[in-house]
């Protein structure tokens, strides 16, 4: 049971914005009501960690909606903090395949070639790594955090979609890509400021030549394990 946690983490959602799409019902049910639940469940004491994102910013989508209404029910209670996170990627035990560093990847990888929708589009990006310890930072810095939103990502990892893609070309060679004539049906196109959260110790500076060489060896293994 929750009860006998100081802290809780909730991470629960539908996330993205294809699986929402693909089930609105389900999104509203999980992202909402099953936060409003959660929040019953505590007592005021207990800490609540709430994962939010930066795609608010964006034209909103499903997605987006419900999990700002999950944020602002996460808010009204004692003793929480919202952390609105950057896109994460890497390798995982449940993978994303379709969170943009992951899936222009994998095409690269699989393919050689990568469709590029809308390549002016920027996202902010971060790791599941330094997600996961900037949790644990959340904690250990909750007493300044408490009752704010946080825009956490990774300033070294905002870019265009087009400059994504050629940063994974030059960890793939001989990948090509092609812009699309059809406009992304996503519109998000971010530029987060994330120095609040950097001014408290959620500072991270990676570079995609660093991060991106464990996705294409992860996606050349499956290639091979399925030739």
């Amino acid at each position: 049971t929750l009860a006998r946690h100081d802290v809780v983490v909730h991470l629960a959602a539908l996330s993205g914005y294809q699986a929402c799409e693909a089930d609105p019902g389900q999104a509203v049910a999980v992202n909402v009501h099953g936060t409003r639940a959660i929040i019953a469940a505590l007592d005021p004491a207990q800490l609540l960690v709430y994962a939010s994102t930066t795609s608010i910013y964006g034209p909103q989508t499903l997605y987006a909606r419900t999990k700002q209404e999950g944020e602002r029910l996460v808010m009204q209670r004692p003793n929480s903090v919202a952390i609105r996170w950057a896109t994460l990627f890497g390798v995982s035990a449940r993978m994303r395949h379709e969170l943009l560093p992951n899936a222009f990847t994998r095409q690269a990888v699989q393919r050689g070639h990568i469709d590029l929708y809308s390549p002016d589009q920027r996202r902010t990006f971060m790791h599941v790594a330094d997600a996961a310890s900037a949790y644990v930072l959340a904690m250990e810095r909750a007493d300044e955090m408490m009752g704010q939103v946080w825009d956490v990502g990774d300033r070294g990892l905002t870019c265009s979609k087009r400059q994504l893609v050629e940063r994974i070309a030059e960890q793939v060679p001989g990948t090509t890509y092609a812009v699309m004539e059809q406009p992304d049906a996503d519109e998000r196109d971010l530029d987060v400021d994330f120095s609040k959260a950097a001014a408290i110790g959620f500072n991270y500076r990676s570079n995609w030549q660093e991060r991106l060489p464990e996705l294409v060896r992860l996606y050349e293994f499956w290639k091979e394990e399925a030739a």
